[in-house]
């Protein structure tokens, strides 16, 4: 069970994505409680209003995505969905008239929130494993069983609606205005289930990961719920006074700027990283080598040997790597430019090609022909914009590109015959840009 939600949330960055605002959701709603002294009544009417929305929303998605399995399953839906849709109202009135008023009565509705909440998570897990064992069914029994599942998730939902209102209501002042607000919450769930599932999540995670998400939905909004079950009823602290005269906004902006920044930081992380690995034809073309070996180690790069053709008929090993593995801190106009590097023993630069970079493409449109004029260079010193012509409208990319290249020889010279080749000269400290801009 446990290694079902690692591995999703692991290999699917489009699922955790998507648990991010609920998370950061339940993050300040829990801290926002600590940081005003804990009032369990008003969070409990907090996170039984989550409770109702997610469940509302699963119950949606759910019944919405039995409808595209119905569908699939059997052929036709279109007949039935009037008959499905009734047998799930049905489980509702049943859940909420029956089982969920009784649970209301117990001296725990809290436990029994969690207990549902918990229900509803492996159900959600356990479903799609289900739905895939139906295929060779007939389908009498087919319509059977998806009517046995709507109900029962009719029921599931029914149960956990008089619970929330029952929770949200426990020494409430205003009746009125919770059970309005219990109402909105459930209807908002429903109708974000509806949005979501037939326009993002069915369509681009399937129905089994649709199924994941939800259930760790549901666990998530048990975390608070159980806070404020087990917490003290109050704390002591106050806050001196309000710093900001509308707190639900300040706590809204923060809500929206926390997750902005983490789906940020997960959008980065999710980007691929520069390409590191070639195919022999473009290795020929750059290095002149004939054949070559890969080596992981001390960054990726590939021995080549053989004869060149420039000059003719020379026995020439060389060293060819891409830049981004040792200078992917020398950065251009929009970040580091990754380049193919070719070095040879004697430390003549044989072929440097452009990979990819984030340069603006207009500034940088001639840089394959004048890297194409570097071949030859000797890399004994540096190359530098003193001695090298820049590119065209593009000197800090030209420059980037140089130093690029030094880092490149310089590591590979020193990996693959132990020679230095662009050797960095040290800085005095006087001179170093940081020290003088710091002064």
């Amino acid at each position: 069970f446990i290694r079902t939600f690692a591995d999703l949330t692991n290999d699917n960055t489009i699922i955790t994505r998507q648990l991010v605002p609920l998370v950061v959701l339940v993050g300040l709603m829990l801290l926002r409680a600590t940081l005003e002294g804990f009032q369990r009544p008003r969070l409990r009417r907090q996170t039984a209003t989550l409770a109702l929305t997610v469940l509302g929303m699963i119950a949606m998605a759910v019944q919405l995505a039995l409808l595209f399995s119905y569908q699939a399953q059997l052929g036709f839906v279109f007949g039935r969905i009037a008959l499905l849709n009734g047998v799930f109202m049905t489980g509702l009135a049943l859940g909420a008239g029956g089982i969920g008023q009784g649970l209301t009565r117990t001296k725990r509705p809290a436990l029994a929130l969690v207990g549902l909440m918990a229900l509803v998570t492996v159900g959600l897990v356990t479903l799609p494993t289900f739905l895939a064992t139906l295929s060779g069914l007939d389908s009498l029994w087919l319509e059977g069983i998806y009517l046995l599942l709507a109900v029962s998730v009719g029921l599931l939902t029914g149960v956990g609606f008089p619970l929330g209102v029952h929770l949200a209501h426990l020494d409430a002042r205003d009746v009125l205005r919770t059970s309005g607000l219990i109402e909105a919450a459930d209807h908002l769930g429903g109708a974000l289930g509806g949005l979501l599932t037939g326009a993002l999540l069915v369509p681009i995670l399937g129905i089994a990961d649709t199924c994941y998400l939800l259930a760790l939905f549901a666990l998530i909004s048990l975390i608070p719920v159980v806070y404020a079950h087990n917490a003290p009823s109050s704390i002591p602290l106050e806050r001196g006074y309000r710093a900001f005269p509308y707190p639900l906004l300040s706590w809204g902006l923060a809500f929206g700027v926390i997750t902005v920044f983490v789906l940020f930081l997960l959008a980065r992380g999710a980007e691929p990283g520069p390409t590191v690995r070639f195919d022999e034809a473009t290795l020929t073309t750059v290095s002149q080598s004939n054949s070559f070996e890969f080596r992981e180690q001390p960054m990726p790069h590939y021995l080549g040997s053989g004869v060149t053709e420039r000059p003719p008929d020379v026995l020439k090993n060389t060293i060819s790597l891409a830049s981004m593995t040792v200078a992917a801190d020398v950065r251009g106009y929009a970040g580091p430019i990754n380049l193919l590097v070719s070095v040879d023993e004697a430390g003549i630069l044989r072929g440097v090609r452009y990979i990819e970079s984030d340069e603006t493409p207009a500034y940088i449109a001639d840089i394959d022909k004048w890297l194409a004029a570097l071949s030859g260079q000797d890399i004994s010193y540096p190359l530098t914009l003193e001695n090298i012509d820049a590119l065209s409208s593009a000197t800090i990319s030209s420059r980037a590109a140089l130093e690029s290249i030094n880092r490149a020889a310089q590591a590979g010279g020193k990996a693959a015959f132990g020679k230095s080749f662009a050797p960095i000269e040290p800085v005095k400290a006087w001179q170093n840009i940081e020290f003088l801009m710091t002064l």
